[in-house]
């Protein structure tokens, strides 16, 4: 254990040549207090491409490093922190780390090629800085966390990193790399652009933590690669001018971009409630256009510049508040349940909008255009939503039935509302088939309905569920040859009274004129069976007797 302590003003100094090693093949600790500086590499005159500090330096060593203080000072020209060893660095009480060309946290794996280097740092409490990179020198000026091995950042309490250059999280097969700004005024500062994961390296595995008002910000940009992770709590800070996401990104902060946000294919935005009076609340201030997944379960979200939900996008929202302060154009799949969507502008809809059970809401206009699809729900609870502005209504309606629900006739359903009024109607619409009843839409100036009346009997639904498909078959097979006194739940189809072929071609039109793999399966008639029902047809046909769907 070395301790380099300066006293009453005087500055104590070690300069180190060229290498210096805390934690070569056992333990080694060195503490730097009080004003003194630490300083290696003197005898270089530039930068050099191997690192002249390194803390934690053989398999199964371990080197701590400790800079605490106003004043005191590491300094060298490329740091190791974890080599293949483990390494832990610390600047804390106003102590200062400087790094003139690169910095690597967790680099090499070790003798088994297995482990690999396991490097700490930790920068805390106002004054403490650790900066990476010389504006006047030639080198790399990066730094990157989990090269092989393992690589942990943590900035706390007001502490700042900054990088002239670029910051890596996790680069290599298999490394972790794991960085987290926690507290007002801690600062992450890459003057270029942050990557958080990469892409040409799945196994490898990147985290940022953001919470309690830390920053992370690049001047440049920052990337989240599929194998990366963003988590913000308590009001953490993303600042960029561009944001690029194919990993995920959830929580209760802020996004600030000047620039474009783009959440790619495969890229996840998400928060959730926190408890159950309390949600996370996440803001994006920059324009967003979406080819992945955005999704609030119980959360808050808001978004200040124009949003563009492209083809392959999705939004969801359970139980959210979703605001839009800035345009809105859904070209992708939107889905809303129990949940409000705010718009300033009018919602422009062109692709598919589903609303779940229950009411949801669009504070504002409702725009839905001719390839717009509209799904609502009919159950014991059903699909209802409620537009505070206007609805112009265009496009296909969808209307399902909830799993094991059936209505009775009389029943009415209202699916919309609009305050300021309905205008148009669904060119399409796509309405349950239920032996024995009818579906109608009804528009009315400020709402539309779906009433359940009296309709056709879906005479190919021999077994009464409601759906004509493989399981009916088998009742028509059963009673295949009754001449007289037949039903229609034996298998008469036409009401004559038997069942014969012409029952099965009623039945076969019904289910889309192939029969469904599940009568094939379970419900085939006997060769013989068949061979009669065919030939009846055919025989029919012959005398262009076409029966009527009744």
């Amino acid at each position: 254990r070395v301790t380099v302590v300066g006293f009453a003003g005087d500055r104590s100094e070690i300069l180190v040549d060229e290498l210096l090693i805390v934690g070569n093949e056992g333990d080694g600790e060195l503490n730097v207090n009080g004003g003194a500086r630490v300083i290696s590499n003197v005898a270089a005159s530039g930068s050099t491409n191997d690192s002249d500090t390194i803390i934690g330096f053989v398999d199964g060593s371990q080197g701590e490093v400790n800079v605490s203080g106003f004043g005191s000072i590491l300094r060298n020209t490329n740091l190791t922190v974890g080599d293949e060893g483990h390494g832990w660095l610390s600047a804390t009480g106003g102590g200062r780390i400087e790094t003139f060309d690169e910095a690597f946290i967790g680099l090499n794996l070790d003798s088994t090629n297995v482990v690999g280097g396991i490097g700490r740092v930790r920068i805390a409490d106002h004054g403490s800085r650790w900066d990476i990179g010389d504006p006047d020198g030639t080198g790399d000026d990066d730094l990157t966390i989990g090269v092989e091995g393992r690589g942990y950042v943590e900035i706390q309490l007001g502490g700042w990193v900054r990088v002239l250059d670029n910051v890596f999280i996790s680069e290599d097969a298999n490394s972790y790399g794991e960085v987290t700004v926690e507290n007002v005024d801690s600062l992450l500062w890459v003057i270029e652009d942050l990557f958080v994961g990469t892409v040409a390296e799945p196994t490898a595995q990147a985290q940022l933590t953001i919470r309690d008002s830390g920053t992370a910000r690049a001047d440049e940009s920052i990337t989240i690669a599929p194998n990366g992770r963003v988590d913000l709590h308590d009001h953490g800070i993303i600042l960029t001018p561009l944001l690029t996401n194919s990993g995920v990104i959830r929580g209760d902060g802020r996004i600030e971009t000047t620039g474009l946000f783009s959440n790619l294919a495969g890229g996840d935005i998400r928060n959730a409630a926190l408890t159950a009076n309390l949600r996370e609340q996440l803001l994006v201030t920059g324009p967003v256009a979406n080819f992945g997944r955005i999704e609030s379960i119980g959360g808050e979200m808001e978004f200040e510049s124009a949003v563009v939900n492209n083809a392959d996008g999705e939004i969801f929202g359970l139980d959210a508040i979703l605001r839009f302060r800035g345009p809105i154009t859904q070209n992708g799949s939107f889905f809303i349940e129990d949940t409000v969507v705010e718009s300033t502008s009018p919602f422009l809809n062109s692709a598919n909008l589903s609303v779940g059970a229950g009411s949801s809401f669009i504070l504002g206009d409702l725009d839905l255009a001719s390839s717009s699809e509209l799904d609502m729900i009919l159950g014991d609870i059903h699909s209802q939503l409620q537009v505070s502005g206007s609805a112009m209504l265009d496009g296909t309606l969808n209307v399902l039935l909830d799993d094991g629900f059936r209505p009775t006739i009389g029943d009415s359903f209202r699916i919309l509302t609009a305050e300021e009024g309905v205008s148009g109607m669904f060119s399409t619409e796509d309405l349950p088939e239920v032996s024995g009843l009818g579906f109608n839409v009804v528009y009315n100036f400020d709402h539309v309905l779906v009433n359940v009346t009296t309709g056709p009997i879906i005479t190919g639904d021999f077994n009464g569920d409601g759906v004509v498909d493989g399981n009916d078959l088998g009742f028509w097979e059963q009673n295949y040859g009754t001449l007289t006194g037949a039903t229609q739940m034996q298998g008469d189809a036409n009401s004559d009274g038997d069942v014969d072929g012409l029952d099965f071609l009623q039945w076969q039109r019904q289910t889309g004129g192939l029969a469904p793999a599940a009568a094939a399966a379970t419900a085939v008639p006997e060769p013989t069976g068949l061979a009669l029902a065919f030939l009846a047809a055919c025989f029919l046909a012959g005398r262009s007797v076409r029966p009527e769907l009744t």
